[in-house]
């Protein structure tokens, strides 16, 4: 049975971004694609026949951390300009689980949702693993497999430790990113290792002359 959140607000919210972002002919049918959910259910819930349902929450954290706050909670926390990943932070229920931090890193990289995401998925794969175990997983109903694990750390090693222990320690090319020392040492390696590369990138000639030009400084200072 369905847990039920009898709570006329949440349930509100929840009718709200339905409509916000499921609008159109076939609106529920693509819900239940992408939600696993009967469509009979989303229409009980826009037509006021029900109130918003444990697993219906559920979904739309799978879509936007961010949503779901504003969902359950009527806050719409700011978005911070300076956060360098694709993705709102990390929630503390994102955080509390190798599951929960797999399926935020899933969400981090790609940009499909839904049935699309799944679908991607087993594409971007060559069908490795169905688009119905990704669905299984990024639905929260079972844990990530060694085999996903595996691929999604490879499309983002800088997540691997996070995903797997939920902390980062001292490895500037990991970051944990709930952590805002762990992102700011993060972010002065990857500028560090682009200075690099662009140093690389430079003409042989340029490299001389800024060599010769830092070799006179030094001797100057001397």
């Amino acid at each position: 049975m369905t847990k039920t959140v009898r709570d006329n607000a949440v349930t509100e919210r929840l009718r709200t971004w339905v409509d916000e972002n499921y609008d159109g002919w076939g609106r529920f049918t693509r819900l239940e694609q992408d939600s696993q959910i009967r469509a009979q259910r989303w229409r009980d819930l826009c037509s006021g026949r029900q109130y918003a349902a444990a697993d219906m929450l559920a979904f739309v954290q799978t879509v936007s951390t961010q949503d779901a706050m504003w969902v359950n909670t009527g806050i719409q926390p700011p978005r911070d300009e300076g956060y360098p990943f694709l993705a709102e932070p990390p929630s503390n229920e994102e955080k509390a689980t190798l599951a929960g931090r797999f399926n935020w890193v899933v969400k981090e990289w790609t940009s499909p949702r839904g049935a699309s995401l799944f679908q991607y998925l087993e594409a971007r794969y060559h069908g490795q693993v169905s688009a119905e175990d990704w669905a299984s997983v990024v639905l929260g109903k079972t844990p990530p497999t060694a085999e996903m694990l595996e691929l999604v750390c490879k499309e983002r090693r800088h997540f691997t430790e996070w995903i797997i222990t939920g902390q980062v320690h001292a490895n500037e090319r990991q970051v944990d990113p709930s952590d805002q020392h762990s992102i700011e040492t993060w972010k002065k390696t990857v500028d560090q290792l682009m200075a690099c590369w662009n140093m690389e990138a430079l003409p042989e000639e340029e490299l001389l002359q800024r060599s010769h030009s830092d070799s006179s400084g030094a001797r100057s200072k001397g």
